[in-house]
C-alpha cells in the first residue's frame, strides 16, 4: 500500500495575515510558520466568506456556502460531505484539534475524524 504525503491543515482564527513574517511583515512575528511554509504548499490567495468562526468554519470543512442548507448554526450536519471524510476514505488517518466548540463532533464535523482533541468546550 502506498501512502500518501502527510498533510497538516492548519487554520487560525482571528489572524491578520499582513501582521505576519509569513505573508511579509517585516518583524519575526510567524518564525515556525514561515519555517514549516519553506517546506509546504501555503495557499496565499483563500477568502472566507464570513466575518466570524462559526459560518466560516461551514465554508472551509464542506466546501458550501454558510447560508446554504439551512443556515451555519448546526454546522456541517445534512451538508456535503466534509474534508476529514474525503481524507479518511483516501486512507488517512484524522486527527483533529481545536480549541473552538463551533468546530467539534457536536456540530456534524465528527465524520470522517478518528481522533479528535477538543481543548475547550462550554459547559
Amino acid at each position: 500500500m502506498t501512502l500518501g504525503p502527510n498533510v497538516i491543515f492548519l487554520s487560525a482564527d482571528a489572524v491578520r495575515a499582513d501582521r505576519t513574517s509569513l505573508y511579509g511583515y517585516e518583524r519575526p512575528t510567524t518564525p515556525n510558520l514561515s519555517r514549516l511554509a519553506s517546506e509546504s504548499l501555503v495557499c496565499k490567495n483563500a477568502f472566507s466568506l464570513a466575518p466570524f468562526t462559526q459560518p466560516a468554519s461551514v465554508q472551509t470543512f464542506t466546501s458550501s456556502r454558510p447560508l446554504s442548507y439551512g443556515g451555519y448554526d448546526t454546522g456541517a450536519s445534512g451538508r456535503p460531505t466534509t474534508l476529514f471524510r474525503h481524507f479518511r476514505d483516501a486512507g488517512y488517518k484524522t486527527y483533529a484539534l481545536s480549541t473552538v466548540h463551533w468546530t467539534n463532533k457536536y456540530f456534524g464535523y465528527g465524520d470522517g475524524i478518528d481522533v479528535e482533541y477538543q481543548l475547550y468546550t462550554l459547559n
